[in-house]
């Protein structure tokens, strides 16, 4: 009787065991499922909200080029910083979610570390003489020409930084000061440091400066602007590099930003290409004939006329299929394919191009137009051997570069 009890009393245990088992299961897939449609939607809404974006800002570069007049160019201007702000406010909250996900990616590529940081610095050098602030730059000597690391990355991570400093400082300085902490053979640890003489951040706030939408105070965004994102993104980014970001503030002093990261070294010669004006590039893409696959008609609109602006020869599909039947009728030099079309979407038009029979058409350099999170499409990249991506909207200076270098 005895062993009967303790039988029924461990099937009872086992039973509820396993009830709480199939509860904390299905809480998981719910989770999971959560997590998912959380995904999938942000990537939906950034095609939305980036096709609209490039729509906008692309009828304003074309209006900047055509010599308007003082009075109109005050409105343009202010129209393309608004543009601007939107699209700065929609990417802090898609690479938000990128990391929340775990969904970012960094290259390990080989680049010029001198001329990108002063890429960076002249820009921003030109947005504080413009608040009238002195801006210093400093570059230590022992800094190598070329590092391996992820210099878009890097790049926003000093935007962010930088941004924030003009932003809040009206009078006085911007300091920017990158230092070698230490090399080997293999690796460089570098630091960079932004400091301002801006309203500076309250004691107080310390402690939540990195949280996701924390501000200053309830009137920042509302005086500044920006989502409170920034921060908390350039904070996960270094982090995921194995870098550290800390900071040093007092109010009406100003705020120091520094972070440190790890990078590789090489030995091999960095080949840089010789300097050519946009001019001979102009000519070298001139004559030449590009397939343009794009459903919106608007965004055709403003591609058609930076490319036929530059001389080229361009003949437009609105889907997939279009495409296919293009190529068996004329040769091209290029194929800008969007990836989000109607009948047949432009990974699939890649698929097919890529295993043609006709050695010609295979090898087709190919560049992705996308409004989509990079992410989700970057092995289909290199699986389809895409050649390049340019995301939406884009700026007429990229889309010019991917053209000149892959155009064949």
């Amino acid at each position: 009787m005895e062993y009967k009890e303790k039988y029924e009393e461990l099937l009872k245990v086992h039973d509820q065991t396993l009830q709480e088992l199939k509860v904390l299961i299905a809480a998981q897939e719910k989770a999971e499922n959560a997590a998912n449609s959380k995904h999938h939607f942000m990537s939906t809404i950034s095609h939305e909200i980036r096709t609209q974006l490039n729509e906008i800002l692309g009828i304003i570069n074309l209006l900047t080029q055509h010599n308007p007049r003082e009075d109109q160019m005050e409105f343009i201007k202010a129209l393309k910083f608004s543009g601007n702000h939107l699209l700065m406010l929609v990417n802090d909250i898609l690479d938000h979610s990128k990391i929340e996900s775990k969904k970012v990616v960094f290259e390990h590529v080989v680049f010029d570390v001198v001329s990108n940081l002063d890429d960076v610095m002249n820009l921003y050098s030109l947005k504080a003489n413009e608040k009238k602030l002195a801006f210093e730059f400093i570059k230590d000597p022992k800094l190598p020409k070329e590092i391996i690391g992820d210099p878009i990355r890097l790049n926003q991570i000093l935007s962010n930084l930088l941004s924030n400093a003009l932003k809040f400082t009206d009078q006085g300085n911007i300091k920017v000061n990158i230092k070698v902490l230490s090399q080997t053979d293999k690796q460089i640890k570098l630091e960079f440091m932004i400091s301002d003489t801006g309203i500076g951040i309250p004691k107080e706030k310390h402690s939540n400066v990195f949280e996701s939408y924390m501000q200053a105070s309830s009137d920042t965004a509302r005086q500044f602007g920006g989502t409170g994102l920034g921060l908390s993104i350039c904070k996960k980014l270094v982090d995921l590099q194995g870098g550290t970001l800390s900071f040093n503030s007092q109010p009406g002093v100003g705020t120091t930003f520094a972070f440190n990261l790890p990078f590789g070294v090489t030995e091999r010669v960095l080949e840089l290409p010789k300097e050519s004006s946009d001019d001979s590039s102009a000519i070298a893409l001139e004559g030449k004939k590009i397939l343009v696959a794009e459903d919106n008609k608007i965004n055709f609109f403003v591609v058609n006329k930076f490319l036929t602006g530059w001389g080229i020869k361009v003949t437009h599909a609105e889907n997939g299929q279009i495409a296919l039947d293009k190529l068996k009728e004329d040769d091209f030099d290029l194929i800008l394919m969007d990836l989000q079309m109607p009948v047949m979407d432009g990974l699939e038009a890649s698929r097919i191009i890529r295993t043609s029979e006709d050695k010609h058409v295979c090898s087709i350099p190919i560049i992705a137009l996308t409004a989509a999170l990079i992410s989700e499409n970057q092995e289909k990249f290199t699986d389809l051997l895409i050649n390049d991506y340019i995301l939406k909207p884009f700026k007429p200076q990229d889309l010019f570069e991917r053209l000149s270098k892959h155009v064949r």
